[in-house]
């Protein structure tokens, strides 16, 4: 960014956000509490939508693992994340949950073995 003349304080407020993203780091600042939401809102869309993302999120970084073993790991990411921002909360929890549901239910059936 130095390179285009970007203000070394345009800089760090744009690092600082991108850190903010990371997924257990407490955020300071709304602005980046929306981004970290924002960056997992997938948790709460159509579980159609969410297993898809979530499969190619498997085959395209984690090749190697059995995708039952894939499957537990989400379910636990799932499970233990909390949106941090009212909007996201109240947009996308309920959605979450049922997600939780369906994976939990594909994780017991032979649905994980399949896929």
């Amino acid at each position: 960014m130095k390179q285009y003349n970007v203000e070394i304080n345009r800089i760090n407020q744009v690092e600082k956000y991108i850190l903010d993203t990371k997924f257990y780091d407490e955020k300071n600042t709304e602005y980046g509490k929306f981004l970290a939401d924002a960056d997992v809102a997938i948790f709460g869309y159509s579980f159609e939508e969410f297993l898809e993302r979530t499969i190619n999120v498997k085959k395209e970084l984690y090749p190697g693992i059995e995708f039952e073993v894939f499957l537990k790991g989400t379910i636990g990411l799932v499970e233990n994340h909390s949106f941090e921002t009212n909007y996201f909360k109240q947009k996308y929890s309920k959605q979450k949950e049922n997600n939780i549901k369906k994976l939990r239910n594909m994780y017991v059936s032979d649905v994980c073995f399949n896929l």
